[in-house]
């Protein structure tokens, strides 16, 4: 063990691990191990911690145990039991056994105790049972005596002995038949009322374990079940039986209900109706844990009623129904009706225990639980039916009459939130896909049917049931669809206002839902809007009406008689909100011009209201205001596209000075109607300015700061003038409060919103501080409303801090929405959820779940403290002062209140704003030091109250921590002395708590270094109180250290071992699991005290045992319920922390396996919070340790928790987590990914369990992931599929996968190599890739099917190249060509969606580009028929329907998606072999031939908007008009603007391709390029390219694209038909040397790149030399030479093909007869690229082509020509001649050849080059008296001396190279004979030596050979005076016959020279032959030599040539005319 001496055994066993590990090469993982840190139990026995709890037990003093070293060896002892093999376990059990009842029977600490009784139960399980039989005879004995149950006996003792039953009971049960009724009885003798509670809760666990453990097959059972129920019923009767007792009975009952059979209910044997008065009795209990432990068993008890399937016995089924109607329908009405919000949510949470439980025990199938899901309804509709229209709702604040009651329309909120609890977490979360879909359409089809009948709150909750469910589905069918369409728009006219306004969020979910539709939803919502203005407009023209309205919206008097009109209005213009604020959640969006059409509508309605009807007229400026509220927030820019004016004029109507004057005067005529709706509707203006200024406030200018400031004044002077605002709430009717005074909370809480979000300039107006003093009064008036302390826990929710975990556990719940249920205080009339921003998808964890979750009093009073407070922070300091006199002065004036707990709230309520004001960090620090002690009182007057509840407590620590703020540093610490002295002293608990609490705010204020001075005191006086205080107040104590811990930092230290002993102690405190919240804050405190630690924070020490054992009990089972139910999942969360600071601090400290076991298992919790921190933990470890977690197999499980989670935070991490392991592990195993991702993106899946997700996407228990297969029809329709978000994701990342697998080998991609390497190669998967993506593109989900189809593009690109193993000349894919050409038919046929369509196009182009048609040419002209049919459209000027029903941006990216693709396809034909090329060309000219000119011009266009969109600034992109669309389409073209999101990257990728294509088409087809319109194209096109050439794009293709598209555009075509000019050319020369520049500095080689870069000049100097523009060839001429020499930097196989550049152009120009001076610039140019060339070591390669270049151009200007060209430029005589110029460059070769001579370098090619200059050298200028050139000479004699030279390999060089020369030149020109001349005597010497030689020589065959021929050329022209000196030897040679070759060669000679015209001297002189060589030749002659001439091979050469600088007499020729 690290950083310990490790005792013998540990030693000996840790050698052992050692050792093994070397021995049998465990795993990776394992063997890394080796160097981490190994717990005791990791390394240590059974039997080792079995003596060390003997040594333990003996070591005892004063007859006590050491219990915390007891404890941390219990927990080690019980880890090893699980892994001790059965042999040694019972061994040692026994003397384990003893020792740990001797333990357990001294008194031990409640966590010892538990770990006694688990030990001791594992060891009965694994080891000897036989034991077992005799403990519990022996405990049953123990507890019957009078000494246990007496005084005598100490409580701990007999807690023990009990828990011990409890234990075995659970655990063995059914092996215990024997005592099971005396069992009972004990349980039951000490429940009696004269035991402790504690003992009392310990016996009722006993007699529930007795009930449960044995079950209901006992012979006792009944008995034991009756005798449990006469207990519980005794102690129901008791009053003050205490909150352990109560939790107790409920287990009781809990267990009874689960184990008595429905039989014996209906014998009568046990009262049902008991068991069930006692649930219901207890579901009322003041205490939330007692309840909900109380719903368990009331779920409980009617799960247990359908727990048999029997339909055909009538008693069973009577039985269920009525179980039902009694235990859950029937008591929810009740409760409901009443509003006993305690009972409701309980009967709630009895409900969703009861549906899960019976889901997952009885696996009921969806019909079933659809049945079930109609009991809340019933409930709802019952109490919204048995209530009277006159029934005003009770708010948890409220009076008696609500504020918001004379609101309401029908709606019952907290009705409505119970009952969409239920159905969500009970009902549509466990259906299937196909129960959700049957469930959606029930629902639908009963509101279509009843919608009448039904009460508001039902028609509520289904409209919001339905839209969770289609949030979930993703998509529901047209037919689904139709319905509910039809259904809300009779929703969207219903009377209640609230029905219309959830009819408007469900439209939004369908549009969600269904994003084809929304475009037609959106149209249709806005023709129904103005046709309902329309009709509201005529009917109130005609109209009077003198009554007055009633109950609900506010309208003026006379406006009843078009109440249905109005109705209508609000319905659609609700309608229309919601759907625009659904427009950012469309995946594909609709046109703009929907929402400029909405823009427009909501200016008409605001600014020129028709009616002329005061109420129709409000109903007019209410719905343009509320629709306008969306647009502020949704769509601003449609609308200021709209509007002209600023945007801040459309509030003109309600803050304009005549306005402002009429509103006044309404209220002055105090009609209450009136006044209503005019502040009705000017509130929802104020609402729609809140969302414009809570965007954009910070956009504002100075001149509009200066409008909005007045304008808001000048309202708030309206509202303080006015008695019927300002206080509207001082008092109620006998009727309850009026309308009036219910829309002016209403208004006063939306202007204090919007005034909240104002600056701190704003609050300088003396108004602000009158609207203060107006707020300070309304928290005075609202005493009247509050209660009581605990009526403010809402409120106080709201205000203080949510993220306080002193504050969550006051709302414990299961989930999000049990919390949001808890917490839930809204009334009807409440406060909408924004409607403006509807949540139309899962609320995250901090927003409300429920619509109207607050009521309109709590609202007003919050905007109230929340106005305070900004006064407070931003007023002057006198301001401040009085407002704090008033506030604190407040709870004084409360005269009747004999409780007090008037007083205390008024003072709860006035702290508040003090808290918000001065407790943040931006607080104001001046007060008057009177003040301050005034509040300083305050919270002294509060901690005197503190017994009335933890509210008053953390309402006067936040207030001490406010005032810390106040205060300079000196004195807060003064204050925080004072509260550490005050604490100690007092001698209340109570008031101890409260000044633990303000310790620890003050300390999180103070924080940092400012805290280290104090901290000294606040530990000791933390840990003194620790020690001295009840259990009851450890909880916050730990969070006081928790929280100076953490503000303190590295300054704790020294503190940390202590206070880890304070946590220690406070875990084996008696209380520990009976006091809330005591055991999650130790273990928060231990999270502290590592993060304090740190890096020191090491294994084995200490501080790591303590903080282990800590987590240990946190994660530890509990078997036998002691803990409470909201300390084990806060524990949860402690432990994932502490897992988290692991990973950080000691990486090593647990292997990945362990962490994920825990993280993982952590995912299906329906906490958040938890799921959230496993996540980011998961999400860090994965990337920190990838190839370990990937080994866990993980995947499924993370899958699983990412289909249920709804917090976007925790997707956000599971979605990363999981793309990490895919990108890490997709190329090593492709087929387990695709397996997993195929499955989850295609097949259901198998049903979800409660308890496990692990099952739920197919894993086993082993953690292999199996195989997914998709079930039959005939299966279960109820199999659960993933939801749709994540079957997109799925298939999004399964279309990565050949892209990672690509990147990582090639062998992934080789089905040949993948054979020949065994493995897990994606090649061998290919046919599973292509059967998923057809199945996703052949499916019905339109949002899976365009990555279905994608998912086949990936795999074509990847795969498409890749041979049949079993047929190599085949490709792999061929075998896929029916499902791809499906795929494709599918996809690009006229119903698919825009992304479908997409899709299919690259499809296409893939398909095509990999050759998968196989040639079939009438499948090829199918494809492309298909693709062309859009094409068809678009020149007949059709509409194109995605236009109109989607945006902008996806229209636009169909058609660039649509255009690349035709690009592809003209392109391909040029990548193919040349006869399936030209199958394909013809082909693509039919199908395309009719629209090339409507392709190019689009092209042409879509190119124009890349250049605007990739080179124009922003600003621009809103006023241009895309070109893509072409000529036709321009009317309806959109802007760069709104097109830009869909069109962006795919122009990026697809412009190269398309501007290839254009190029193409242009240069091919006549009918494109042709007149002036294909002037103005070719000169469009010209622009474009030379505008792309200056993107930033990567290289590669882009490049070649360009350069490829100027290669075509320079094509001399154009210049002859005139469309080129010299500024084209200059561009064109300029691009393409650029791009070769780039790429060779990039150190890329792309042959193709230089290829064209020379194509491109070669035709530019071919342009120019056909024009001969003066002064311009020169420069271009420059080109060509730089182009030359980039193209042998860069890639020498092109430079063959720049050299023709210069050739090309002088060939040009000496074949047109130009001008001389031009013929010698280019010859000169074209001499100098090869001498450029040769000057820098160039390859050999780059020599020959030089050398050769040189030769072409020398015989370019050689012939009649150049006599021609050089008298014409006799005349100029600075002007050299070619002569000149090819005589310079002819002594540079010399001078060349005689440096190569010296240093014995190859001349091959260079004496080739010598020879033709020699040849064509003119001979007119200094001939010598030889009759050569002086030039000439000077080579002839190199020439010589080379060939005397003694060096063999040289000779034969030069004979070689004449040699092939003189084959090259037959004719027998006098160079030729010179040359020769000077040869000659060298080779004759040459074959003489051959001839004479005795069979060894010097040289080569070849050498002779090459000499024989050229010695007989030369003596056939020269004549008789060499041939007597030739032929005695070439007849010596011809008779040896040594040498084939030479042989033959020497015959073909001999009768060569007897054939020619020397024939008489060779007759003569083989005459005077001797006779002995005459016989040899005839020999020779008649042995069948082949008489024939062959042609000499040249000799070969080798090494390398040496540099050759450039020769100063070719520099120094006069070419100054030439120069630039």
């Amino acid at each position: 063990m690290e950083g310990e001496e490790l005792s013998g055994v540990e030693k000996n066993d840790a050698a052992i691990v050692s050792r093994r590990s070397t021995e049998f090469d465990l795993d990776p993982v394992i063997s890394r191990r080796s160097s981490a840190y190994f717990d005791e139990e990791d390394l240590l026995g059974y039997k080792i911690w079995v003596a060390e709890l003997e040594l333990l037990v003996g070591q005892k003093t004063k007859g006590k145990v050491d219990f915390r070293a007891c404890y941390i060896l219990l927990q080690k002892l019980n880890a090893t039991i699980e892994k001790t093999s059965v042999e040694e376990l019972k061994e040692y059990q026994r003397r384990c056994e003893d020792a740990l009842v001797d333990i357990l029977l001294k008194g031990a600490p409640p966590p010892v105790r538990r770990l006694i009784c688990s030990s001791l139960s594992k060891m009965y399980g694994k080891g000897d049972q036989l034991p077992l039989f005799s403990r519990v005879s022996s405990l049953q004995l123990f507890l019957g005596t009078r000494e246990a149950f007496g005084s005598q006996t100490s409580e701990d003792i007999r807690l023990g002995a009990m828990e011990l039953m409890t234990e075995l009971y659970y655990s063995h049960g059914r092996s215990l038949a024997v005592g099971v009724l005396e069992t009972c009885l004990i349980a039951v003798k000490y429940c009696s009322r004269s035991c402790l509670n504690s003992t009392r809760q310990a016996g009722l666990r006993l007699l529930s374990a007795t009930i449960e453990g044995v079950g209901y097959q006992h012979r006792e059972a009944d008995r034991v079940q009756s005798e449990g129920l006469k207990c519980i019923e005794k102690i129901m009767k008791e009053k003050n039986r205490g909150d352990p007792v109560s939790l107790g009975v409920s287990d009781v009952l809990r267990a009874i209900s689960a184990c008595v059979p429905v039989e014996l209910w209906l014998s009568g044997s046990l009262s049902h109706d008991t068991a069930r008065t006692l649930c219901l009795s207890g579901i009322r209990d003041p205490s939330s844990a007692v309840r909900y432990s109380f719903s368990i068993a009331l779920g409980q008890l009617v799960a247990s009623a359908h727990s048999i399937d029997d339909e055909s016995a009538k008693e069973i089924v009577s039985h269920k129904n009525a179980t039902m109607e009694q235990c859950l329908i029937a008591p929810l009405a009740e409760a409901l009706l009443s509003e006993d919000r305690h009972a409701s949510i309980a009967l709630s949470q009895a409900w969703v225990y009861f549906l899960r439980y019976i889901k997952a025990h009885n696996g009921i199938d969806d019909s079933a639980l659809l049945q079930l899901s109609k009991g809340p309804l019933v409930s709802v509709r019952v109490a919204s039916a048995t209530s009277s229209s006159l029934h005003i709702e009770k708010g948890p604040i409220g009076p008696d009459v609500g504020l918001g009651a004379s609101l309401s329309t029908g709606e019952r909120p907290f009705s409505q939130a119970c009952a969409m609890y239920i159905l969500r977490c009970g009902i549509i979360e466990q259906l299937g896909e196909f129960g959700q879909r049957e469930m959606l359409l029930n629902l639908v089809d009963a509101l279509l049917h009843s919608i009448k009948d039904f009460p508001p709150s039902l028609i509520i909750v289904e409209l919001e049931c339905m839209s969770y469910l289609m949030e979930v589905l993703g998509e529901i069918g047209d037919e689904a669809s139709e319905s509910v369409e039809k259904l809300l728009a009779t929703c969207l006219s219903h009377d209640s206002a609230v029905v219309r306004c959830r009819g408007g969020s469900t439209l939004a979910s369908l549009a969600i839902a269904e994003p084809g539709r929304a475009a037609r939803l959106f149209g249709s919502s806005l023709n129904a809007l103005k046709n309902a203005a329309d009709a509201l407009v005529d009917i109130s023209s005609s109209v009077s009406d003198k009554s007055r309205t009633q109950q609900g919206i506010p309208r003026w008097a006379g406006s009843s008689k078009f109440g249905k009109e109005i109705h209508a209005l609000h319905g659609w213009s609700c309608a229309v909100t919601c759907l625009v604020g659904a427009v950012p959640s469309l995946p594909l969006g609709i046109p703009s011009q929907y929402l400029k059409v909405t823009s427009q509508i909501a200016a008409a309605l605001i600014e020129s209201p028709r009616c002329d009807h005061p109420g129709a007229r409000c109903a007019e400026l209410e719905s343009g205001y509320m629709i306008l509220g969306s647009l502020s927030k949704h769509a601003l820019s449609q609308f200021a596209a709209v509007y002209c004016d600023p945007i801040l004029n459309i509030w003109l109507p309600v803050f304009d000075e005549s306005p402002m004057k009429d509103f006044q005067s309404v209220l002055d005529t105090k009609d209450e109607q009136a006044s209503s709706a005019e502040m009705w509707w000017r509130a929802e203006a104020l609402h729609a300015l809140s969302s414009y200024i809570s965007s954009n406030l910070e956009y504002f200018g100075a001149d509009e700061k200066h409008t909005l400031y007045g304008w808001l004044t000048a309202m708030v002077k309206v509202v303080l003038d006015n008695h019927v605002i300002c206080q509207s709430t001082m008092n109620a009717s006998r009727s309850g409060f009026s309308q009036v005074q219910a829309c002016a909370s209403l208004f006063q809480t939306r202007l204090f919103k919007i005034l909240s979000l104002m600056p701190s300039d704003f609050w300088a107006d003396e108004a602000l501080s009158a609207l203060c003093n107006n707020c300070v009064e309304g928290i005075a008036n609202s005493a009247n409303s509050i209660l009581s302390v605990s009526g403010l826990k809402h409120f106080l929710t709201f205000l203080l801090d949510n993220d306080d975990e002193l504050i969550q556990r006051f709302f414990f719940s299961k989930d999000i929405f049990e919390r949001d249920l808890m917490r839930f205080s809204g009334a009807s009339g409440g406060l909408e959820r924004d409607i403006m921003s509807l949540q139309v998808s899962s609320p995250s964890a901090g927003e409300p779940s429920f619509f109207q979750s607050v009521s309109l009093p709590e609202a007003l009073l919050i905007a109230r403290v929340v106005i305070i407070s900004c006064v407070l922070m931003y007023s002057s300091e006198d301001e401040r002062s009085n407002i704090v006199k008033r506030l604190v002065d407040l709870p004084s004036m409360v005269r009747k209140d004999k409780t007090g707990s008037k007083r205390l709230a008024l003072a709860m309520v006035a702290a508040s704003p003090l808290i918000l004001g001065f407790g943040a960090s931006e607080s104001p620090k001046s007060l008057p030091m009177e003040c301050i002690e005034k509040i300083e009182s305050m919270a002294e007057n509060l901690v005197s109250e503190s017994s009335k509840g933890f509210w008053v407590q953390i309402t006067a620590s936040n207030l001490y921590s406010a005032i810390s703020n106040l205060i300079d540093i000196q004195h807060s610490y003064q204050l925080l002395s004072a509260l550490c002295k005050n604490a100690v002293s007092t001698p209340s608990l109570d008031q101890r708590a409260t000044y633990v609490l303000s310790i620890g705010s003050i300390s999180r204020a103070l924080g940092g270094l400012g805290l280290a001075s104090l901290l000294p005191q606040i530990v000791q006086t933390l840990h003194a109180l620790a020690k001295a205080s009840a259990s009851s107040i450890s909880a916050l104590i730990a969070h006081a250290l928790t929280v100076a811990s953490s503000s303190s930092g590295p300054a704790f230290l020294p503190y940390v071992k202590k206070t880890l002993d304070i946590a220690q102690e406070m875990i084996l405190d008696d209380s520990i699991y009976s006091t809330a919240g005591l055991l999650p804050s130790i273990g928060r405190l231990g999270n502290a005290m590592v993060a304090c630690l740190g890096p020191d924070y090491v294994p084995g020490s200490d501080a790591y045992a303590i903080c282990r054992s800590i987590v240990s009990e946190l994660r530890a089972p509990d078997s036998s319920g002691v803990r409470l139910k909201e300390d084990i999942l806060s524990g949860a969360l402690e432990s994932v922390h502490y897992v988290q600071m692991l990973v950080l601090f000691v990486p090593n400290a647990l292997t990945t396996a362990q962490h994920v076991a825990v993280l993982v298992g952590t995912l299906p919790s329906r906490q958040p919070n938890l799921r959230r921190a496993a996540a980011d933990t998961i999400r860090h470890l994965t990337e920190k340790e990838t190839k370990d977690v990937l080994q866990q197999n993980i995947q499924a499980s993370l899958f699983a928790a990412l289909d249920g989670e709804t917090d976007l935070s925790t997707t956000r991490q599971l979605k990363q987590t999981i793309e990490v392991l895919l990108e890490n592990g997709a190329a090593k195993s492709p087929s387990d990914w695709i397996r997993l991702l195929g499955g989850i993106s295609t097949a259901a899946l198998p049903k979800r369990q409660e308890d496990s997700s692990r099952e739920i996407f197919g894993i086993d228990d082993d953690g292999d992931t199996p195989e997914i297969e998709v079930p039959k029809e005939s299966e279960d329709a109820s199999v659960l599929r993933p939801r749709l978000k994540t079957r997109i994701f799925a298939a999004d990342l399964l279309s990565r996968i050949p892209r990672l697998a690509s990147q990582s080998s090639k062998v992934h991609l080789d089905a040949i190599e993948a054979e020949r390497h065994q493995g897990d190669w994606l090649v061998l998967s290919g046919a599973a890739l292509v059967d998923i993506g057809f199945k996703l593109a052949s499916g019905d989900v339109d949002g899976l099917r365009s990555r279905g189809v994608q998912l086949l593009v990936e795999t074509l690109d990847a795969l498409g190249s890749s041979r049949d193993p079993l047929s190599p000349e085949d490709l792999l894919m061929v075998q896929f060509q029916a499902q791809f050409v499906s795929a494709l038919r599918l996809s690009l046929s006229k119903g698919a969606s825009p992304a479908v369509n997409a899709a299919g196009c690259s499809l296409v182009a893939s398909f095509l580009e990999k050759g998968i048609s196989s040639g079939d040419n009438a499948l090829m002209e199918k494809i492309l028929g298909l693709l062309c049919e859009p094409l068809s459209l678009w020149s007949s000027g059709s509409p194109d329907q995605t236009q109109n029903a989607y945006s902008e941006w996806v229209a636009a990216g169909a058609r660039v998606a649509l255009l690349e693709s035709h690009a592809i396809c003209a392109t391909l034909q040029e990548s193919l072999e040349s006869s399936q090329g030209s199958r394909y060309s013809e082909i693509v000219t039919r199908s395309h031939g009719p629209f090339y000119t409507i392709l190019v011009e689009c092209w042409t266009g879509l190119i124009e908007d890349t250049v605007v969109l990739l080179k124009e600034e922003p600003a621009h992109h809103a006023s241009y008009t895309l070109s893509l669309y072409g000529r036709l389409g321009a009317s309806k073209a959109p802007t760069l603007k709104d097109a830009k999101r869909g069109i962006e990257e795919p122009m990026r990728k697809a412009w190269p391709r398309i501007l290839d294509a254009a190029t193409l088409v242009m240069a091919q087809d006549r009918t494109v390029s042709h007149g002036n319109s294909g002037q103005a194209r070719y000169c469009s096109l010209f622009e474009l390219a030379v505008a792309c050439s200056t993107f930033d794009a990567s290289f590669g293709h882009t490049k070649v694209s360009i350069l490829r598209s100027f290669a075509r555009l320079t094509k001399p075509q154009y210049a002859t038909q005139g469309w080129v000019d010299d500024v084209m050319i200059d561009e064109a020369a300029m691009v393409a040397l650029e791009i070769m520049k780039d790429y060779r500095t990039s150190g890329e080689e792309l042959i193709e790149i230089c290829s064209l870069g020379s194509e491109i000049i070669s035709n530019i100097v071919e342009i120019s030399a056909r024009k001969r523009v003066p002064g311009g060839l020169e420069s271009r001429f420059c080109w060509a030479i730089e182009c030359i020499h980039l193209s042998a930097a860069s890639a020498s196989s092109c430079l063959e093909k720049s050299l023709e550049i210069p050739r090309k152009a002088l060939g040009i120009l000496v074949s047109s007869a130009a001008a001389p001076e031009e013929v010698c610039y280019c010859l000169y140019h074209s001499l100098k690229c090869a001498t450029t060339l040769l000057s820098s070591s160039p390859p050999e390669r780059i020599t020959s082509l030089a050398y050769r270049h040189i030769i072409e151009t020398a015989r370019i200007v050689s012939g009649e020509k150049t006599d021609t060209l050089d008298k014409a430029m006799a005349i100029d005589l600075d002007v050299p001649s070619i002569s000149e110029i090819l005589t310079c460059a002819f002594s540079e070769m010399t001078l060349k050849f005689i440096e190569a001579c010296d240093q014995n370098e190859s001349v091959e090619h260079l004496l080739h080059v010598l020879l033709f200059l020699g040849q064509i050298v003119s001979h007119q200028d200094s001939k010598t008296e030889a009759g050569i050139s002086e030039c000439q000479g000077t080579f002839l004699g190199c020439l010589q001396a080379a060939m005397s030279t003694s060096q063999a390999n040289l000779r034969q060089t030069m004979v070689a190279g004449i040699d092939v020369w003189i084959e090259g030149n037959p004719s027998a020109t006098p160079w030729v004979l010179q040359c020769c001349s000077v040869i000659y005597p060298v080779i004759i010497g040459d074959l003489f030596e051959y001839a004479t030689a005795d069979g060894t020589t010097a040289f080569s065959p070849e050498h002779i050979q090459m000499a024989i021929h050229i010695c007989t050329g030369f003596c056939t022209v020269r004549g008789e005076s060499y041939l007597p000196s030739f032929l005695p030897i070439l007849v010596r040679i011809a008779s040896q016959g040594e040498e084939k070759r030479v042989t033959t060669a020497a015959v073909a000679a001999l009768l060569h020279i007897a054939q020619g015209p020397l024939s008489s001297s060779f007759k003569s002189l083989m005459l005077h032959l001797p006779e002995e060589e005459r016989l040899s030749l005839h020999k020779v002659l008649t042995s069948g030599s082949s008489p024939r001439h062959e042609r000499k091979p040249s000799g070969t050469t080798t090494g390398n040539p040496a540099s050759a600088p450039m020769l100063k007499g070719f520099q120094a020729l006069d070419l100054s005319r030439f120069k630039t």
